[in-house]
């Protein structure tokens, strides 16, 4: 199993771990630093592939991620918008006939609705409300 990122190559090194108090020659003992890895599934060449990526690598391969989904999102949509615009000039356009009502007609419509409405009001019969018994 390698420790090495396999974008950048980074990996392990070698050095002196020091000890804080007494910072002498004989206060030193050697210490392997490791890059920080993480595992990470990529679509490569339509086929997934898990990559061992440090930090910084993997901030980068997910944001060149999010600029292809974006650019893949605004293709989809100048097709699609290009499929309804065809859409539109194969199919020919339903007419549909408009009746004009001038407003003297118009007003004359609303005063015999309000008047049938009257007439329903005045022949239905006043329902009367109960007597309320005071104490």
């Amino acid at each position: 199993m390698s420790v090495r990122c396999d974008r950048c190559f980074k990996g392990s090194l070698r050095g002196k771990k020091i000890a804080r108090a007494r910072q002498g020659l004989n206060y030193r003992s050697s210490k392997v630093f490791r890059p920080n890895l993480h595992s990470l599934t990529v679509i490569v060449n339509h086929r997934r592939k898990k990559l061992k990526l440090c930090t910084k690598c993997l901030r980068i391969v997910k944001k060149e991620q999010a600029e292809l989904k974006r650019k893949e999102a605004e293709l989809l949509a100048k097709k699609s918008a290009e499929n309804r615009k065809k859409k539109k000039i194969d199919k020919p356009k339903r007419t549909v006939k408009k009746i004009k009502v001038s407003r003297k007609e118009a007003r004359e419509k609303r005063k015999t609705a309000k008047e049938k409405k009257l007439l329903v009001e005045k022949t239905s019969p006043a329902k009367e409300k109960p007597a309320v018994k005071k104490n």
